[in-house]
């Protein structure tokens, strides 16, 4: 299927009556891709906030049971809420927080349970090399660079996966002096 361009649409909506119109854009805004366009930075920051919270008690029930034991078949844990929230118009420093958050449980997780699989060391870093773009395209190195090194303080860990967090965390760091 050929790709639809800006001047079809314009040739389209100008045949439709304000009525087709209407009904036109109430159907669009069905798709989730629309309402987060429309949504976008136009959340509250109680909303963020809140919205943050439930993030991270999702990412947690992701490692730990809810008597707190780490659950005992972890597999590649891909954390839709990051994308999800992401998406919704959270600030990059709610979003940055977030991710933090998913490495930390994650690292904690490994600590507490003698590690975890490579496919999750592999997220996992793959999360904090995110979170670090995202610090240095908002500038947000300094609000952050404490958080970052308490996930290096575990250290009953797959040693290269602290290692490579910790090196690409020294990178930025260089970059920012």
């Amino acid at each position: 299927m050929a790709k639809v361009k800006l001047s079809d649409f314009k040739k389209y909506f100008a045949t439709l009556s304000t009525e087709e119109l209407h009904k036109e854009i109430t159907t669009l805004l069905k798709f989730d891709q629309v309402q987060a366009f429309y949504t976008q930075g136009k959340i509250s920051e109680a909303e963020e906030e809140k919205m943050l919270e439930a993030c991270k008690q999702k990412i947690y029930k992701t490692f730990w049971t809810p008597k707190d034991n780490p659950r005992n078949n972890i597999s590649n844990v891909k954390i839709r809420e990051i994308n999800t929230f992401e998406k919704s118009g959270a600030t990059p420093s709610a979003v940055i927080q977030l991710i933090l958050h998913r490495v930390e449980v994650a690292t904690i997780f490994a600590d507490s349970f003698g590690g975890m699989s490579e496919g999750n060391y592999n997220a996992s870093s793959n999360a904090f090399d995110k979170a670090l773009k995202l610090m240095d395209k908002h500038e947000l190195f300094g609000e952050f660079e404490a958080d970052c090194k308490a996930i290096f303080s575990y250290d009953n860990l797959d040693y290269s996966y602290i290692d490579n967090m910790r090196e690409s965390f020294d990178d930025l760091k260089k970059r920012q002096i």
